[in-house]
């Protein structure tokens, strides 16, 4: 017997409306990373965090990083999602 997986929304991948949904789903994730003062790049399947700092400044940048994945982790598995935290 075979896992059958029943999802209560979705879009299709060729709607016009995947990207809107996709900006609406992860607009919490923009305001997360802003108050921590982190940069955020998302694109699809894929999201990244980073900061600029100046060498001087590499472990406030590292702090500020490491308090972001928490709280993006947090975020993501609230919302039935899984950081790869492999790579």
């Amino acid at each position: 017997m075979s896992d059958v997986v029943h999802l209560a929304c979705s879009v299709s991948q060729s709607s016009v409306l995947g990207p809107l949904h996709l900006e609406l789903y992860t607009a919490e994730l923009v305001d997360i990373a802003a108050e921590i003062g982190i940069n955020i790049d998302i694109y699809s399947d894929d999201t990244q965090l980073h900061a600029h700092c100046k060498p001087s400044d590499t472990t406030d940048a590292i702090d500020k990083l490491e308090r972001c994945i928490a709280v993006v982790d947090k975020w993501m598995a609230a919302s039935r999602l899984k950081m790869n935290s492999d790579v």
